[in-house]
């Protein structure tokens, strides 16, 4: 399995909710969708970052840190522009345009 952008984000709301099908719902995704971009994270890794039970989720020390690398990752903004209007335009995003001399 090949790591997405949003492997990061999966595996911090995992951690954060302390259950898959909470992070499911939150992320608005289904549950199996989240278990295989944890497992994707955690193949490509070569270890697990969740010590899974029925009952419980437990962060790994890997995971630990794993955590705190995607704690430190940019995140994208809340809400993205809808219109053609609404983003910027030009060279680095002002609305200023050279002409010809």
């Amino acid at each position: 399995m090949q790591l997405k952008p949003n492997d990061l984000l999966f595996f911090a709301r995992v951690v954060d909710e302390g259950s898959f099908s909470k992070a499911a719902q939150r992320l608005a995704v289904p549950v199996s969708t989240v278990s295989r971009r944890i497992t994707a994270l955690e193949t490509a890794l070569g270890e697990r970052l969740i010590l899974r039970t029925t009952r419980k989720l437990t962060v790994t020390e890997l995971g630990q840190a794993v955590l705190e690398h995607a704690s430190r990752a940019p995140r994208p903004p809340a809400r993205w522009p809808t219109t053609a209007s609404s983003s910027p335009r030009g060279a680095c995003g002002s609305r200023w345009r050279p002409t010809s001399a």
